[in-house]
């Protein structure tokens, strides 16, 4: 017989096996991955909460430094301390100084003469009732001719919620030193732990937009004042 051709010969392959070694690789790498993301989760954890800690504000003790405190202090800041009823009002110096106090209060008097603003404190929880009475015992013999113009919307002391009402007349000045000046007073009343303080003030009526909408011509010198009293925490 004439053999085949070398062309024609059959060579047989071996069937390929599965390699078990890499499918083990290959299980290993999705355990490393799975390994990786949580070791990453826990370190971005532990390091926003670290950040959290010591970012976190420290409560302080208060006194004199606590309350509403807004804005830059004045350099010539003054406090008056009611040691009656542990509460404290904040004042310009260099603008105001003190007129009168009492026990319950006290007066602070612009350096120009025009106006006043009154601050006392009394035991009770009835802020409309303190507006009232403080409305009532204003002397009908130097305000005269008074208009209400309104609530005082968003009245606060100290930032506590109260009521106040506003009201327009004419001022005659007690020693008779000049004739009646239209005025712009304002009395509102707020309560805390059991005490309502109430706050008088007045002052030459203005149309200036800065003063609106109650008219007032010191409104932004009284409002410091009002704004940064300091209630007692006992």
């Amino acid at each position: 017989m004439i053999g085949q051709p070398p062309w024609a010969r059959v060579y047989t392959y071996p069937l390929a096996t599965r390699d078990d070694s890499y499918a083990a690789h290959h299980k290993r790498s999705h355990a490393q991955l799975l390994f990786l993301a949580l070791s990453t989760i826990a370190v971005f954890v532990i390091a926003a909460t670290v950040l959290v800690v010591n970012v976190r504000p420290t409560p302080q003790t208060c006194g004199a430094t606590c309350g509403p405190r807004l804005g830059p202090r004045l350099i010539t800041g003054a406090l008056y301390r009611n040691q009656q009823w542990g509460y404290a009002v904040e004042y310009d110096s260099s603008a105001m100084s003190v007129s009168g106090q009492d026990q319950n209060g006290v007066q602070l008097q612009p350096q120009d003469g025009d106006g006043e603003i009154d601050f006392t404190a009394r035991a009770g929880s009835d802020p409309a009732a303190a507006v009232q009475n403080a409305v009532n015992s204003l002397d009908g013999s130097e305000f005269q001719n008074m208009q209400q113009i309104g609530p005082v919307r968003g009245a606060e002391i100290g930032l506590v919620a109260g009521q106040g009402v506003a009201f327009a007349a004419d001022f005659v000045p007690p020693d008779g030193s000049g004739q009646a000046l239209p005025v712009g007073i304002v009395v509102m009343a707020a309560t805390q732990r059991g005490v309502t303080m109430t706050v008088t003030a007045f002052s030459a009526a203005t149309d200036d937009i800065r003063d609106a909408p109650y008219g007032l011509d010191h409104s932004q010198l009284f409002d410091f004042s009002v704004t940064n009293t300091i209630w007692s925490t006992a």
